[in-house]
């Protein structure tokens, strides 16, 4: 009878690398299915809370109240966060033609420091609309449901406030333009 030949020696090996890959990919699979787009904010008419009071990047304080009047989309990213900073030039460019079919853009930065994102964004050529919600204060996008806190996180309001889509994840172009064109059909 012929004896077993012997297993080579880098298959063990290789199997463990293969099967640490696919658990790896089924948990990125299993968290894009658990994440999935965030729930809506529980509420009468889904209106940004009314106190939601931030400060700009040169320390004026700002309420998102005070921005009605044209759908808004608004993007919370933070400095360290690769596909948020990916985003930023498609997000200006939407801002630049809010005339032509674009759409206004609110940053707002999860970072401490106001000036270190002033000078981000500068280096960038990034001159968008620009507020702070210090993570050391309290977390507006996660008021605002973003209940997994991920980067970077996008509303889209209406014209009288009113949450219209929730995103957690990065945008592609194409999706990007599709909410332009939700926003103005939502007029």
């Amino acid at each position: 009878m012929p004896s077993a030949e012997p297993m080579p020696r880098w298959l063990a090996p290789a199997l463990i690398v293969l099967l640490a890959m696919l658990g790896g990919f089924a948990g990125l699979w299993a968290g894009r299915v658990w994440l999935g787009e965030p729930p809506m904010i529980a509420g009468d008419d889904d209106h940004l809370p009314r106190e939601l009071q931030l400060n700009d990047l040169s320390g004026v304080a700002q309420r998102l109240s005070e921005l009605r009047g044209q759908p808004l989309l608004i993007n919370f990213w933070a400095t360290w966060c690769s596909p948020c900073i990916k985003e930023l030039p498609m997000l200006q460019t939407l801002h630049q033609r809010r005339d032509q079919g674009g759409l206004p853009v609110l940053l707002i930065a999860q970072e401490d420091d106001p000036a270190l994102v002033a000078a981000f964004l500068s280096e960038h050529s990034i001159s968008l609309p620009s507020w702070i919600d210090p993570p050391s204060q309290g977390d507006a996008s996660r008021q605002l449901g973003n209940r997994h806190g991920v980067l970077p996180f996008s509303l889209l309001l209406d014209s009288q406030g009113r949450v219209i889509k929730r995103r957690a994840g990065a945008f592609s172009e194409s999706l990007l333009l599709q909410w332009a064109e939700d926003a103005h059909s939502a007029q």
